[in-house]
């Protein structure tokens, strides 16, 4: 390969006005494991592209900082060109040298995986998506024009639907304007304010649609996610699932909610210590995916091991944006809370728990608190949003149906200082 290398810069010397519009597209500067070849072609191509040419001597002069002396660097151009008798074997010698190339990053990435600290699951993971993440690079590009973009944003003015994910509650939606591919939406609450419910509410609702659904759960396992969906569908309480002691109505509705809620795409990772790559890798086996939850961030294991967790969080969460971004689908993550903050009380960006990286990386914060436990309503506020604006809603939460519902009129009462006083010292 060293030889073929050779040649082709020897090609290139010899006829870069016919050469390089030859082997345009088929070969790269990072594909030569010589540098000074490296620089040759990059030197050369360069040139051109300011429509100059560069000759032999020219040539030269351009990669004689790598070797000791002017002469070296004309010996090694002449080697060159005593290898390439012949310029109709260019195009051949390009394609090869960049399968060769190719082969090497690939064997590189495998290596990198096998000699890493992961194992089992997360090692066949992270080769599967290292493997993905090579072929996506090799066969797309990112880039567009701003004419490209424009179009596309006019011919989706057309589009009601679209791509847009919806809460499906209407007051919420007209203030989050949709959670659009390619963001990452955070909720953050206090421990049993009902996070979980309103994201498995989420999911339910965009399954509905027919839309496929990722749902990680790292805190419930699956069967104890689908009584909660039964029971939201059928309108029977949790506890009868949880007791085993349903009348034979039930048992009927029961098997009719599961008939109906089975043909939802709703697919569910019940899987403890969830990383990027995991979720990297099942979500490129789902077809036309359209969101994923991860329930929650604070339980994910972190690519690289850190003595700071804050540091670990902030890392994971830049890349879930960044996953987002590449997979061109919306990422919803639940959050803790820390404990300056009572479940009572409205929250704010601060009172996001263990990493400041966390806020700034998303791109809407939602939060939840109990506004009043004694009629079940909780508030849901819309803390940041790059893609709408501010505000917050409220809803009845009814813990025996596991279901979220809007409220359209509901005012919040002003809270006494005796209210905060305890709102407070439940914070301490």
């Amino acid at each position: 390969m060293a030889d073929m290398e050779l040649a082709l810069c020897g090609a290139i010397c010899i006829d870069p006005d016919r050469i390089l519009p030859r082997i345009h597209g088929l070969v790269e500067s990072d594909d030569f494991e010589d540098a000074k070849c490296a620089v040759i072609f990059d030197t050369v191509t360069e040139t051109a592209s300011r429509g100059r040419t560069l000759d032999a001597v020219l040539i030269a002069d351009a990669v004689t900082p790598m070797f000791s002396s002017r002469v070296e660097a004309e010996a090694f151009i002449r080697s060159c060109m005593e290898l390439c008798p012949t310029l109709v074997n260019a195009e051949l010698h390009a394609k090869r040298i960049h399968k060769a190339a190719r082969d090497r990053k690939i064997r590189s990435i495998i290596d990198r995986s096998l000699y890493s600290d992961l194992d089992g699951d997360e090692l066949a993971a992270s080769v599967i998506s290292e493997c993905q993440d090579f072929l996506k690079a090799e066969h797309s590009a990112r880039t567009t024009t701003l004419d490209d973009a424009l179009q596309a944003m006019y011919r989706g003015l057309g589009e009601k639907d679209g791509p847009r994910i919806d809460t499906g509650f209407p007051k919420l939606d007209s203030i989050l304007k949709g959670l659009p591919a390619g963001s990452l939406t955070l909720i953050g609450a206090r421990p049993s304010v009902g996070k979980s419910a309103f994201s498995e509410d989420l999911a339910l609702t965009v399954a509905r649609q027919g839309k496929p659904v990722l749902l990680f759960s790292m805190e419930m396992d699956a069967e104890e996610l689908a009584e909660r969906a039964a029971a939201r569908e059928a309108l029977i309480p949790l506890s009868a699932y949880i007791d085993k002691n349903l009348t034979q109505e039930q048992y009927q509705a029961t098997a009719a909610a599961c008939n109906y809620m089975g043909r939802w795409p709703l697919h569910i990772c019940d899987a403890p210590n969830v990383s990027t790559s995991k979720i990297r890798s099942l979500a490129r086996s789902i077809p036309n995916l359209a969101l994923i939850i991860v329930d929650y961030i604070g339980l994910m294991q972190a690519v690289k091991s850190n003595d700071s967790r804050n540091l670990e969080l902030g890392a994971i969460s830049r890349d879930l944006k960044n996953l987002a971004s590449e997979l061109r689908v919306p990422i919803v993550a639940l959050a803790q809370l820390n404990r300056m903050v009572s479940d009572t009380q409205k929250p704010t960006l601060a009172n996001i728990r263990d990493s400041g990286e966390l806020e700034q990386n998303a791109s809407k914060v939602l939060f939840l608190w109990n506004e009043d436990k004694m009629l079940g309503v909780v508030g849901v506020s819309v803390a940041k949003n790059r893609r709408g604006s501010t505000g917050e809603v409220y809803m009845r939460f009814d813990g025996n149906y596991m279901s979220y519902k809007e409220l359209s009129e509901y005012k919040p009462a002003e809270r006494s200082e005796e209210t905060r006083q305890f709102g407070q010292k439940r914070c301490l």
